[in-house]
């Protein structure tokens, strides 16, 4: 299996944050996206806010198999492409996440690239 990463994913292992790996699996011609936290806490809770829209909610990760993977991302695609602020509770407080619009940008990069291996994406 190959491993791909974000040239410019966040890598501040003071800052919690959430990047994302596309593994290709090349003897089965398949694709899966994981999440890599750089901590070791599950679940893991986050919440969002996109302002424009006046909606907010949390995701909560338990952490799982491809299919847990994939669906977090599912949930969370579209949440960055409006623009959502984020937050993931860390040692009892909400810390904010990809605050940094390259962080942010790369998580989304990935995600999409991810989509167009799949197929989910023209």
């Amino acid at each position: 299996m190959t491993v791909y990463r974000h040239g410019k994913r966040a890598k501040n292992p003071e800052e919690p944050t959430l990047v994302f790996s596309i593994i290709l699996n090349q003897v089965n011609d398949e694709a899966y996206i994981f999440l890599e936290p750089n901590f070791e806490d599950l679940p893991i809770r986050m919440k969002w806010l996109v302002p424009e829209k006046n909606q907010e909610g949390e995701i909560v990760f338990e952490g799982g198999d491809k299919f847990a993977h994939f669906e977090f991302v599912h949930k969370i695609a579209p949440l960055l492409i409006d623009n959502a602020t984020f937050a993931v509770w860390q040692a009892g407080n909400w810390k904010p996440l990809w605050t940094d619009e390259k962080e942010k940008n790369a998580v989304l990069v990935t995600i999409e690239d991810y989509q167009k291996l799949i197929n989910l994406l023209e």
